[in-house]
Order: structure tokens, then C-alpha cells, then sequence
């Protein structure tokens, strides 16, 4: 016997528990670490050196570019696929910095 399952448009079920639980849980942490003192004091530090205010999110961005950066130019060796990821990881940080204020 074949079982099928027909969804009509606009008729999606109700997300589970677990969903909306682990949906709340990354709110939490994000709200946590937006507030942070570490993340304050970086962003006065980057609002100093640019001469504009600069807010947590974008400082977060700005230190996921870094990171990436650092990871590029490791000096040591390294496949140059694993170049690539880092180049490719690199891109994608500075194109989502296209939306700091």
C-alpha cells in the first residue's frame, strides 16, 4: 500500500517544538553576545579608528572579515584548495559587509 501526501498551496504544517525551541535559543545567544562587554569595547575601538559610530553587528562583521583574512595568509602550507575555501570564505565576509551603515 502507497502512502502519499498531498500539501495544498498555502498549507504548510506548524513548525515542531524543536524547531521553535532551537529558534529561541539562537535568539538568546545572539541577543547574549550582542550585549557582551568584549563587543562593546571593540566596537568603541573600531567607531575611534573609522571616526563613525559603529554598532556591535557591524563589528562583528568587520572581525569575521579579519579572521577570515588571517586565515588566508597563514604562513604555512597548505593545499591550494584549502586557499581557495579561505579565499572564497574571505569574499563572502567582505560582501556581507556591503550592508554596514
Amino acid at each position: 500500500m502507497k502512502k502519499e501526501l498531498t500539501l495544498q498551496p498555502g498549507c504548510y504544517a506548524a513548525p515542531t517544538a524543536a524547531v521553535r525551541m532551537a529558534g529561541h535559543l539562537r535568539l538568546m545567544l545572539s541577543r547574549l553576545v550582542l550585549r557582551s562587554r568584549w563587543l562593546a569595547a571593540a566596537s568603541r575601538l573600531f567607531s575611534r579608528v573609522m571616526d563613525q559610530p559603529i554598532g556591535p553587528s557591524d563589528t562583528l562583521r568587520i572581525l569575521h572579515v579579519q579572521l577570515a583574512a588571517a586565515c588566508l595568509l597563514l604562513p604555512c602550507a597548505m593545499a591550494a584548495l584549502l586557499r581557495l575555501l579561505f579565499l572564497a570564505w574571505l569574499a563572502l565576509a567582505l560582501w556581507q559587509c556591503r550592508h554596514m551603515k
